[in-house]
Order: structure tokens, then sequence, then C-alpha cells
């Protein structure tokens, strides 16, 4: 038998908030389809911080995301609200870094998106800025640029039985061995202490109080 946590226990700098009940939205999904006239590959984690509001933070990302566009592990990336099944909000976005001087570097574009029917792809458009010159003037455009999310079914770390997580009677979970596994094939062995936090609905939720890599 084996226990399961979630991909994204293991950042650092990150509050995370784990509900007995999961949303739909709640886990993690890749897109290939961000930034300003970039193809490349981020996942973030959706979090559902209330009956509506679902925010997103990068856990993983392909380096040209990072090195030509400046976008990190742990960004706050998305966030909007969830209503039935259309997902509405803001999307970060970014021009090249050599324009990182300009205070208009990093902007919240708009973006409307559907989730399927079987609840494992979003899809829909986020608004395309326009260009940018050397002086930090934007020429924006009222065009739309496709937006696509798949939910990583799969994407978990484990643990076996032989390591297994314990609950301590004020609630506070401690995970002795993970497997984290990322989108690239990369692999690392964990542990993560989780302590319970209030909520206002009367749910179970956690953040993560401490990690690290197993000697």
């Amino acid at each position: 038998m084996k226990c399961f946590i979630k991909h994204f226990f293991i950042l650092a700098g990150l509050i995370l908030m784990v509900k007995a009940e999961t949303a739909e939205l709640n886990g993690s999904w890749t897109s290939t389809t961000p930034g300003i006239g970039i193809v490349g590959t981020w996942i973030v984690n959706l979090v559902q911080n209330n009956q509506k509001i679902i925010e997103g933070y990068i856990t993983s990302l392909s380096t040209n995301m990072q090195q030509e566009y400046g976008f990190n592990i742990g960004d706050k990336m998305i966030y909007g609200t969830f209503d039935g099944t259309t997902y509405k909000g803001k999307i970060l976005l970014h021009f090249p870094v050599s324009y990182k001087h300009c205070s208009n570097w990093s902007i919240w574009g708009d973006f409307t998106l559907t989730l399927a029917s079987d609840g494992n792809s979003l899809s829909g458009n986020r608004a395309e800025v326009g260009t940018i010159n050397g002086d930090c003037f934007i020429n924006y455009t009222n065009e739309t640029t496709s937006l696509i999310f798949s939910k990583n079914v799969g994407n978990i770390a484990s643990c076996s039985n032989s390591s297994s997580a314990t609950i301590a009677s004020n609630l506070n979970i401690h995970i002795p061995n993970a497997t984290y596994q990322d989108l690239f094939g990369g692999t690392m062995n964990l542990w993560a202490d989780l302590q319970p936090v209030p909520s206002t609905d009367g749910s179970l939720m956690w953040k993560l109080s401490n990690y690290g890599l197993k000697q």
C-alpha cells in the first residue's frame, strides 16, 4: 500500500492549503502556452482559497521560461474565480528579460477558460498584450491567444508503507520519506512537516511548515 502526497509539498516559500474536500480545480496542471510570444512548459498548482477564488503558483517550468522570460518557481501565475465550468481572471505575462528594467515588463492579462466535461483540461483564451520598444512603450493589441491547461492526474510523489506518514494528536503531520518526481524525469528524496491552520468553513487545512532533502 502506498501513501500519496501532493506534488507541491516540496516548494520553498509557498503556503500550502490542502482541503479534505478537494474542489474541481485543486491540483497540478500543465500548460505549454504561457508568456508573451514564447513556447515553453510550466506547471502550476491550483488552490481554492474559498468557494470560488482559485490561485495558481508555479511548481515547475522549462529552462527557457526562466532564462528568457524571468519566470520562477513559486511565482503566483494565475488567479480568478471559478463559477460552474468557467475559470476567469488574470494571468502573469512577461516580456523578455532584456526589458526587465521597464516598470511594465510584468503585466497581468485577462483570461477565460472552460473546464472540460471529464474535469481534466481547461481551455480558452488570454489577452495578448502587444509589443514593447526600447523606451518601454507598449503598443497594445486587442488580440487573444489560446491558453490550455491539462491536469496532471498521475504527477504525484509517493512513499512506501515502511515509512508511513504520522499524524499527532494536535493534527501535525510528519512525512518521513517521499520521492518527488518532476515533469522532466528528475527525482529527489524528501521529508516534510505539515501544520493545521484555521478555516472559516469547517474544512481541514494544513500548511507546509518544514521540509528537506533526505540524506
